[in-house]
């Protein structure tokens, strides 16, 4: 069975962003993993913990997780049909 890279990559980057997001929420809101947030802004500029943060942070989380789903359903598609025939 093959996976469809764009769906899965699309279904991939929607989750990855929303949690992004939502962790920046939990961040400003709560104080839990706001030191982790410091960590995350070097690698996602303009993540922080907040709204304005969090959809700065949900954008990057997006074209991350987009770019790891369409990798990921590429190499699960390769080395499946490989397997298959053999």
């Amino acid at each position: 069975m093959k996976l469809s890279k764009n769906a899965f990559g699309l279904a991939l980057g929607i989750v990855w962003g929303l949690c992004m997001f939502l962790w920046a929420l939990v961040a400003q809101y709560l104080n839990w993993g706001a030191g982790a947030i410091t960590i995350m802004q070097d690698i996602y500029l303009g993540f922080k913990a907040g709204v304005i943060g969090g959809l700065m942070g949900a954008l990057w989380g997006f074209v991350n997780g987009y770019v790891m789903g369409f990798v990921l359903a590429w190499l699960y598609n390769m080395f499946g049909c490989k397997n298959n025939q053999q």
